[in-house]
């Protein structure tokens, strides 16, 4: 019984779409035949230039100015930019840096950011690198795409939280590495 009512619905919902077409199929017919009977008079060319010219005027992108580049971003913003990737490039070396020393001395390290791994193997160092230049250039990627597509102030904040971020989690493996005792590290 329930195949039976599903069945009857979904045909009805098909037969809907079905049923518009032809009734505006219809409305068209009657609309083409009664104008076609008239006298005609063709205003289309002229309306349409009307119509699309103020719009075209307003398209038209403004002249680069004195600090502007061609792409829309400016020379400051992309200094800007850059800095930004600087710094989150130099943070990503201190973080794998420090993370791999820590290793070297048995201590507790971790990555950022999208894979919270925590280890104390030595042999895990390769791992951990890849993890950290895995996630953080993904996401400089990211914010490189941003910046490229228009999204400069949202590439630019990428660039700064994975500086701040990779620079964080190295100065907290440094401040691990600097407590370290003969009896907690070897």
């Amino acid at each position: 019984m329930k195949r039976i009512v599903w069945l009857v619905v979904l045909a009805g919902l098909a037969a809907m779409p079905a049923r518009a077409e032809d009734v505006r199929r219809e409305a068209i017919d009657t609309r083409v035949t009664s104008v076609a009977s008239g006298p005609r008079l063709d205003l289309g060319p002229a309306v349409l230039a009307r119509a699309f010219a103020p719009s075209l005027q307003q398209q038209a992108p403004p002249p680069p100015g004195p600090g502007r580049s061609v792409g829309g971003a400016s020379n400051k913003t992309k200094v800007i930019y850059f800095a930004t990737l600087a710094a989150a490039v130099a943070g990503m070396a201190y973080n794998i840096h420090t993370t791999r020393d820590a290793l070297d001395h048995h201590l507790e390290a971790r990555t950022f950011p999208l894979v919270w791994k925590k280890t104390r193997d030595p042999a895990d160092k390769n791992k951990v690198t890849g993890i950290i230049v895995g996630g953080n250039g993904g996401l400089l990627a990211l914010g490189g795409i941003f910046f490229a597509r228009g999204q400069q102030p949202l590439g630019t904040f990428v660039n700064v939280l994975v500086a701040g971020a990779t620079t964080a989690v190295g100065l907290h493996n440094r401040s691990i590495i600097n407590d370290c005792t003969t009896a907690t590290c070897q």
